[in-house]
């Protein structure tokens, strides 16, 4: 039997995550295209502006095609440290848990522009090869 690594106050967040909620502006997404080069690996996108101007209030889930790449891309949030891989040469839909106002931080070792669409309403979670 493996051992067994308890939770402490340290590894708990009072951190409200919005998965599956109806935002009240409607569904929406955001679209940013990563122009990763072998000198620039990694973006950070932060939620700041986009959802104090109420454009959207939460992310719920995003898209990627990542088709065009031969490396895998990272997506990992700030403060839940949720960190997702999308495959090389595939596209995802996939769930996120993001913070309001969080900060997501984008990275690969490819050399070829990735789209990314951020959504604030849930979707199911799908990965496929192109």
């Amino acid at each position: 039997m493996p051992p067994m690594i308890p939770a402490n106050s340290s590894q708990l967040f009072d951190t409200p995550i919005f998965n599956a909620q109806v935002p009240k502006e409607g569904p929406r997404g955001m679209g940013i295209v990563a122009p990763f080069t072998n000198t620039a690996i990694e973006f950070d996108i932060n939620l700041l502006l986009t959802q104090s101007q109420q454009f959207m209030s939460l992310v719920q889930a995003f898209f990627c095609d990542n088709s065009l790449n031969g490396s895998s891309v990272t997506i990992r949030t700030g403060t839940l440290n949720q960190s997702v891989i999308i495959p090389a040469n595939s596209q995802a839909y996939l769930p996120l848990l993001v913070a309001k106002n969080d900060t997501i931080t984008v990275s690969s070792m490819g050399e070829v522009p990735v789209t990314f669409v951020f959504l604030n309403v849930p979707v199911a979670a799908a990965v496929w090869a192109v």
